[in-house]
């Protein structure tokens, strides 16, 4: 952390990455170690610099408050997950780009003696780009750490799929995407993220926005019965730049909880029902922020 200088990630020495790996322009890039996932490309967030202050991370991502914390897409039911940004125990082939096509695939283990299967994540995404257009879809096979089922302690896998585009022709930027979770696990739900953005340069500096739409089916209130489960997020921002890789910003934004949708923005814990662990429902995080970012 920059406050303190602990770790973001407990009994590690690196927290974003740590791999070794090899490169030919014939074959493309092999690596083995803590790497970024087979997901869909960050920047289809126009907010992806500064992520904490993104409703990108937060809705998309599916950062739901429940009783026992904050989890992924924890209203789904239990073992529901998210591709992760970054793995450990990873392998990792990126293909050589031809033609504009290009593709990664990515195996990663789990490294828990006992636990089955040995996989936490497989994945693969597949990029097409040109001179202005960039298409890319992602599926990934992600495993949650052994949890209470109905049919007793087990690993849950989850199917997650996603698409996007980003249009870029200098004078502007647009994206859009589309993300599905889909746990399998007979009673759990299914979410679904709609993501449209954009970026607007304004000489040296930029102007930007995002709105998510995340749906839910199948999900179940506490007393069983079937409920309403979605939330809009809306995110807007401006970047006034010092030099080419470092900008002061500020961000504004807010989550729109409906029925018993209950994901956080930035952090912040929504208030709890009276003499309760559960977080109240219907409400709606705001955040404003400044800052300052420096790109390496």
């Amino acid at each position: 952390m920059a406050n303190n200088g602990t770790l973001g990630t407990a009994n590690t020495l690196f927290d974003r990455a740590a791999w070794v790996g090899l490169n030919s322009a014939t074959w493309g890039t092999v690596r083995l170690g803590l790497q970024p996932t087979a997901s869909l490309p960050e920047f289809i967030d126009p907010f992806g610099e500064v992520t904490t202050n993104s409703v990108v991370t937060w809705l998309a991502g599916g950062a739901v408050q429940t009783a026992k914390g904050v989890g992924y897409n924890a209203d789904l039911g239990p073992g529901s997950s998210q591709v992760l940004v970054r793995d450990s125990n990873a392998v990792s082939w990126a293909t050589p780009r031809i033609a504009g096509f290009g593709a990664t695939f990515l195996y990663a283990f789990n490294g828990t003696n006992g636990v089955s299967p040995i996989a936490s994540n497989q994945g693969v995404v597949a990029s097409w780009t040109n001179a202005s257009l960039y298409l890319a879809a992602a599926y990934n096979r992600v495993w949650s750490a052994p949890v209470e089922t109905a049919s007793g302690v087990q690993t849950v896998r989850n199917d997650i799929y996603g698409v996007s585009a980003i249009y870029d022709v200098g004078s502007y930027v647009l994206s859009a995407a589309f993300n599905q979770v889909a746990p399998n696990l007979a009673g759990n739900g299914i979410a679904r993220s709609y993501i449209v953005g954009g970026t607007l340069p304004w000489g040296r500096n930029a102007l930007r926005a995002a709105v998510v739409y995340r749906d839910t089916s199948g999900v179940r209130d506490s007393a069983g019965d079937p409920a309403k489960d979605s939330a809009l997020g809306v995110m807007l921002g401006y970047d006034y730049s010092l030099s080419k890789r470092t900008s002061l910003y500020a961000r504004a934004g807010f989550i729109r909880n409906y029925g018993i949708s209950t994901v956080i923005l930035n952090s912040n814990p929504l208030p709890l029902q009276p003499g309760s662990t559960a977080p109240e429902l219907g409400m709606t995080p705001l955040t404003a922020s400044v800052g300052i970012y420096h790109l390496f």
